[in-house]
């Protein structure tokens, strides 16, 4: 337990985020999973971009995809997503 407060407050674990209408959990599960250790190995935190995986892992859009494609491309891209605030979402379902 100590260590999940102490992770709160150095920002590594951000909030939980609304997919809205888009069929995209295996996105936000993967993304807030990443986020701890992205924060770790970069020194940088703050929530990272589940539009990103949508757009560019190759799935493009809303309806349910696979974890396992978008773990792929995260690891092909050394672990690196663009944070939110960069790479909004627009969850437009495209």
């Amino acid at each position: 337990m100590i260590g999940l407060i102490k992770t709160r407050v150095l920002g590594a674990v951000t909030h939980v985020k609304n997919q809205q209408h888009c069929g995209s959990c295996y996105v936000f599960g993967m993304v807030g999973a990443l986020e701890k250790t992205y924060a770790e190995i970069y020194k940088e935190s703050g929530p990272l971009s589940p539009q990103q995986l949508i757009d560019c892992s190759g799935q493009d859009d809303c309806d349910g995809r696979s974890f396992i494609v978008s773990f792929y491309y995260v690891e092909r891209n050394l672990y690196r997503l663009n944070l939110e605030k960069d790479y909004p979402s627009t969850f437009d379902g495209k």
